[in-house]
């Protein structure tokens, strides 16, 4: 039975909260308990490993969303500056940016991660600091990316060297992006703040 002082909103949030959490969760397994014993890849601690980091970000992002009163261009920032940690996980687990999966180079990823991740925690994850995060992450990524081009450049081709600047570059661009929209918010709170 529902809770009586519970409104349609909260409600409606409710749900889709809970449907948010378990979305990762299907997004894993469901491929996994459906293909054939024989034919699947990764031993069980992988699987569960990536449920739990795929469901720990869309609790993050759902904290960051829903439980803040911030304007909408906050929000979107707080989904786009998740976005590539979760593809860049996502391809690093399945085929590897930077060759196979099991290429060392790729945990060079996770220097990235961790220049977007250390400026949010330490602002407390206010505007002005998930912006410098941002930033951060977009600076670390390009520079990531010069270094894969290098590696790729002097070791296979000019060809696989692009594509890499490319996938690297779009990656960067969407961490811009939500500095851009986090510097408006930023901008924002400070012009209604009281004098």
């Amino acid at each position: 039975m529902l809770n009586p002082e519970l409104n349609s909103k909260d409600v409606l949030r409710k749900y889709l909260t809970t449907g948010f959490l378990l979305l990762p969760a299907l997004i894993i397994w469901v491929p996994r308990l459906f293909t054939p014993a024989e034919q699947r890849q990764g031993n069980w601690v992988e699987v569960i490993t990536l449920t739990v980091f795929f469901t720990a970000i869309a609790g993050l992002l759902i904290t960051l969303i829903f439980t803040r009163k911030a304007p909408a261009s906050f929000k979107l920032a707080c989904a786009l500056g998740i976005l590539p940690v979760i593809l860049i996980s996502w391809i690093n687990g399945a085929v590897g940016i930077i060759g196979a999966e099991e290429n060392p180079a790729n945990l060079l990823f996770v220097g990235v991660f961790a220049a977007g991740l250390l400026p949010a925690v330490r602002s407390g994850f206010s505007p002005d600091g998930l912006s410098r995060a941002m930033l951060a992450a977009a600076a670390a990524q390009l520079t990531a990316a010069v270094i894969v081009a290098l590696l790729a450049g002097f070791s296979h081709s000019i060809k696989m060297a692009a594509g890499m600047l490319a996938v690297n570059g779009c990656f960067a661009a969407i961490w811009a992006a939500a500095y851009v929209l986090l510097q408006r918010t930023s901008l924002h709170t400070d012009s209604s703040a009281p004098a």
